[in-house]
């Protein structure tokens, strides 16, 4: 006997069990303020409540999902109120109850829009989508050709994701020269894309794919004393960008020696104010509990060979700190892996930036699975 969560009947077809979806209309309560969420869905209210949690917890800013975080997930409870014979009546029922409840007032319920927006992919779209996952090409690609900045021709790729991948250059980018919206040449992308026609032309006009070829950013006088002063530091040793530390026993035997602030307070779970007060202030141990004194803090050697921090150093922990790590989730919340950054997310699910970026932030599940911006509990 199959058992699925919501299946209302099932029945034996050529020996598979062909599934009947529950089409119903729920309301998530907060027992707290009694105010009211209504959704539709085919998997019923408990799972969607489910859903509404996971979503919650990762970061989502949708008024009902700030409620759960504020109030506690055990301050809500579910439930369906209609069963709606098909799925266009779904959508039409759902619109009636949000007006009938008054659920999109601030005062009454957590519903930002009116209903009724519920979309459902036709067989074709299906197709497409597990096209994709099977690595199957669409048969809508459209092939594009790759020119250098002075009009000769390299090479020529079966679709954008191809030469995007080929080259480290994101969709988007390869996409605005394609649509001829880009200024100029970027250092990222400094060549001509052109959609492929019958007749591949060896040579183009760079002039025809840019609007301004010539254009030249005008840098303020602040911006350029900022990056003049920035450009003293950036010279072989590193040290004068940071404020070296060393770290004692309370007896004054010396622990560690640290290169930065920030280093010290990552290897010893002490925050960056509580060590900056102490290396600012010789007495600022005094203040502190006797039973709270852990170590004492002071100002390291600037000119000390062990605190030398490299320019290759500093660009290495630059790029990591500057890196937004994304988390991919099923739909049961279960943790499947993490991506160093939009673009191998991209690269791997073949999405544009702005696509990815969209669904992370309105926590939409996108091609079968949930994204969100890492956490330190994702992946836990």
């Amino acid at each position: 006997m199959v058992t699925l969560l919501n299946i209302l009947r099932y029945k034996n077809v050529t020996n598979k069990y062909l599934i009947m979806e529950k089409y119903t209309i729920y309301k998530i309560t907060n027992v707290v303020n009694n105010k009211i969420y209504i959704g539709a869905s085919t998997n019923g209210a408990d799972f969607r409540l489910k859903q509404h949690i996971f979503k919650a917890n990762n970061g989502s800013n949708y008024p009902l999902h700030q409620a759960i975080r504020e109030y506690g997930k055990d301050a809500f409870y579910a439930e369906d109120i209609e069963e709606c014979p098909d799925f266009e009546t779904m959508n039409i029922r759902e619109t009636y109850w949000i007006a009938q409840l008054g659920s999109t007032n601030p005062s009454k319920g957590y519903n930002a829009r009116c209903g009724g927006g519920i979309h459902r992919h036709d067989d074709q779209a299906k197709k497409k989508i597990g096209d994709v996952h099977r690595g199957i090409p669409s048969e809508n690609r459209i092939s594009v050709i790759q020119y250098d900045r002075d009009g000769n021709y390299i090479a020529e790729y079966d679709c954008i994701t191809d030469a995007a991948k080929a080259n480290n250059i994101s969709n988007h980018s390869i996409l605005r020269a394609l649509n001829k919206q880009s200024l100029r040449f970027s250092r990222k992308n400094p060549y001509i894309w052109v959609y492929k026609t019958e007749n591949v032309a060896t040579k183009v006009n760079p002039a025809e794919y840019y609007k301004n070829l010539n254009y030249q950013v005008i840098q303020s006088d602040a911006f350029v004393k900022a990056r003049n002063e920035i450009n003293k530091l950036l010279v072989g040793d590193m040290t004068a960008s940071s404020t070296p530390v060393e770290q004692y026993r309370l007896d004054g035997v010396l622990i560690a020696k640290f290169r930065s602030l920030s280093e010290a307070s990552k290897a010893t779970g002490i925050s960056v104010p509580t060590i900056r007060k102490y290396i600012n202030d010789e007495n600022y141990i005094n203040t502190v509990a006797e039973n709270r004194r852990k170590y004492i803090w002071k100002k390291g050697n600037p000119n000390d060979a062990e605190l030398k921090i490299t320019h290759e150093e500093l660009l290495k922990k630059a790029a990591e700190a500057n890196t937004i790590y994304i988390d991919q989730f099923d739909y049961t919340g279960k943790f499947v892996k993490s991506f160093a950054g939009i673009k191998k997310l991209c690269a791997e699910i073949h999405a544009d930036g702005r696509t990815i970026k969209k669904y992370i932030e309105s926590g939409r599940p996108y091609k079968g699975y949930i994204y969100q911006y890492k956490t330190e509990q994702s992946n836990m």
